[in-house]
């Protein structure tokens, strides 16, 4: 139950921080923070197969 809740949390967590990006850089995003995005985007892609 604790790492159902702390996948939980760190999906949400994940989803918070893409959002930000994504309204920092309002679809205009330099190389880096595309990669960024990127690799936040499969990880939450990983938690959600767990949840």
């Amino acid at each position: 139950m604790k790492a159902l809740t702390e996948s939980k949390i760190r999906a949400d967590r994940l989803r918070a921080e893409i959002a930000q990006l994504e309204a920092r850089y309002d679809g205009l995003f330099p190389p880096g923070v595309y990669s960024v995005l990127e690799s936040l985007r499969l990880e939450l892609v990983a938690l959600n197969k767990t949840v």
